[in-house]
């Protein structure tokens, strides 16, 4: 292996040793966060994904040449307000006490989610999945479809700028800047 070569396949390990450091971090502060906190926090992530629904689309479509625009207008929509709407009334957060059975429920969030996106949807696909992340109390590290990047990083842009606005930890949703199998 020539030695530029080795030099930046270990520089591209230090990056994601790192984006993983800070996602444990944040989604130990995050796990922490009471229930009415948590759903401020994704509540913040499905307006901004809703409110970028229609420039995110275009911005699919025309880079990798997959669907229509309309389609997944209506797509990324559903996937951010709509998954909020239909999740929010669920509590992922609060202890359960089952007092005929004498028995406590402990919802413990998994901690740091790698989620692969597709070339196909990939920006719908990131706002479901950001959304059940937040709501569950995880941080949450976008793998994006290399012919996707570029509309992908600006989803996840715009999702982790309106979370850390609304109080979650920064590092709390990233993504790979440069995929490739030897960092995924």
């Amino acid at each position: 292996m020539p030695e530029t070569a080795r030099s930046e396949d270990s520089f591209n390990r230090y990056r994601a040793a790192q984006m993983l450091e800070l996602a444990e971090w944040a989604a130990g502060a995050y796990a922490r966060l009471p229930r009415a906190k948590v759903l401020a926090i994704a509540e913040a992530a499905a307006r901004a994904g809703e409110a970028s629904a229609e420039s995110l689309a275009q911005r699919a479509c025309s880079e990798t040449g997959f669907g229509v625009a309309e389609h997944k207008v209506i797509k990324n929509r559903l996937c951010s307000r709509g998954i909020f709407d239909y999740y929010k009334d669920e509590d992922f957060v609060s202890h359960r006490v089952d007092t005929e059975s004498k028995m406590v429920e402990v919802p413990k969030p998994a901690g740091v989610v790698f989620a692969l996106t597709p070339s196909t949807n990939p920006v719908a696909t990131i706002f479901f999945k950001v959304l059940l992340c937040l709501l569950t109390r995880n941080a949450v590290v976008i793998g994006a479809h290399p012919k996707a990047i570029d509309c992908c990083t600006q989803a996840t842009r715009i999702m982790a700028d309106a979370v850390e606005a609304a109080g979650a930890p920064k590092g709390l949703i990233q993504i790979v800047p440069e995929p490739n199998l030897e960092v995924i």
